[in-house]
């Protein structure tokens, strides 16, 4: 299934200032905005796209040829590191989970089928959440589920795991 980007009209109307700016897609995913924002800069504007996901570089690739576009393989948390996001006009950072990290169940993030507890969107990354599971004590496992989780119940929820 192809990742259709929520809001993707109205936060480019937004974004987009100077179709001659510099432009940063902090989370390419599999590039619905990032798509946007090109069809929407002139041939002298640039856009930077940012991800992990070494699956997203690998479509970004084969899939975005303009000159105007180049990708790097590092998450948002740099991007004070990037040089040109001084400079940048505009930066969009869409939060949610790319469909196409849903859709593989050898990621760890479907719902819908089994698959290897991973959860790793950067791959260079080498512990996964199965590592996790199997070293973190009932406390560190629930708050983890409640910093990152917002999640109200994590004691209950990290009770019942062990």
């Amino acid at each position: 299934m192809l990742h259709s980007p929520v809001l993707l009209e109205e936060s480019i109307d937004f974004l987009i200032t100077n179709p001659s700016g510099k432009y940063i897609d902090a989370t390419f995913g599999r590039g619905g905005h990032s798509r946007k924002i090109l069809d929407s800069i002139t041939k002298d504007g640039t856009l930077l796209a940012l991800d992990k996901d070494i699956d997203a570089i690998r479509f970004a690739e084969e899939n975005f040829k303009e000159k105007n576009f180049s990708i790097k393989h590092t998450g948002f948390e740099d991007i004070d590191s990037i040089n040109i996001a001084k400079e940048a006009d505009g930066i969009l950072f869409d939060f949610g989970l790319c469909s196409t990290h849903y859709d593989d169940p050898l990621r760890g993030f479907s719902f819908s089928e089994a698959g290897p507890l991973d959860m790793r969107i950067d791959k260079r990354q080498t512990k996964k959440l199965e590592d996790l599971l199997q070293t973190a004590d009932p406390e560190t496992l629930a708050n983890i589920i409640y910093q990152y989780g917002d999640e109200k119940e994590s004691r209950k929820i990290s009770k019942g795991y062990y």
